[in-house]
């Protein structure tokens, strides 16, 4: 049983969290930086949702590849990576130029968290080192600017996801493994309410670490719940304690099917090779 916790759609959050730690002002209000803030005007007269961490229902195709771009840009993607990731998520030739335009208007978007990122940037080597919210540390030999400001916001989504972890388990939950940003889970057929468990621990996570002002925030938090047995009868959505949960008798990642596919042919068997 999973519960797909979206640490990466939470990275504004997150970095709204470092930059108040910082002292540094949020000057257009995490709420709508969170919620309404989008590219607009982008000759092809299209408009494109930045995040949306309300949105319960599942991400298009579209929205995620945009998104993804968006984290990207925030991870400090060149104009050259940008362009060529936007050609082939929207089947359209992207401009150098026309992807320096979208870094622009991100930057201006989150200006805060552009000046946060260039400080802890410029500011590390003098420094020394950075230091994530649960005590682990990145020390001074990472030449890499890019990884650098890339360091505070995963690591403390990994934080987070070790405290969901520690909290989950001290309430009966037993966890397999995380994966990237998900948390598995295993219970017996009829005990679907430890994904509750589960989701609340992952909530209480993202509290423990925000200052309690920004608490009711940081539950609002977009989790995707999955659950999978072979003894399940029927598939698709569930109620379980108010979460819409999906309910399968398997469980396969659609990205692993497609990474399978193209490696297929170097794994099958052949009679003869031609050399």
């Amino acid at each position: 049983m999973r519960l797909f916790s979206e640490i990466e759609k939470c990275a504004y959050k997150i970095s709204a969290n470092l930059r108040e730690r910082a002292g540094l002002a949020l000057q257009r209000g995490l709420q709508r930086d969170l919620q309404q803030s989008r590219y607009t005007n982008l000759k092809r007269g299209r408009v494109y949702d930045i995040i949306d961490v309300q949105g319960s229902q599942r991400f298009t195709t579209l929205h995620g590849k945009i998104v993804h771009n968006c984290l990207g840009i925030s991870y400090l993607m060149s104009k050259y990576g940008l362009a060529t990731k936007l050609t082939a998520d929207t089947g359209k030739p992207w401009t150098e130029d026309e992807a320096q335009r979208l870094i622009d208007i991100f930057d201006d978007t989150y200006s805060d968290f552009k000046r946060y990122r260039t400080e802890l940037i410029d500011e590390y080597p003098s420094y020394g080192l950075v230091r994530i919210e649960d005590g682990w540390y990145m020390f001074d030999d990472n030449d890499n600017a890019r990884s650098v400001g890339n360091v505070p916001i995963q690591g403390l989504g990994a934080a987070i996801m070790r405290k969901a972890v520690d909290l989950a388990v001290s309430r009966g939950c037993e966890v397999i493994k995380t994966l990237h940003d998900a948390i598995y889970i295993q219970f017996d057929i009829g005990d679907e309410s430890k994904m509750n468990v589960l989701a609340e621990a992952m909530k209480e996570a993202f509290c423990y670490f925000f200052p309690e002002e920004l608490h009711e925030r940081a539950r609002n938090i977009r989790l995707d719940p999955f659950i999978w047995s072979p003894e399940y009868q029927s598939e698709g959505y569930i109620d379980i304690g108010g979460m819409k949960t999906y309910r399968s008798q398997y469980y396969v990642d659609e990205r692993g099917v497609k990474e399978y596919e193209f490696f297929e042919k170097y794994l099958t068997k052949t009679d003869e090779l031609d050399l």
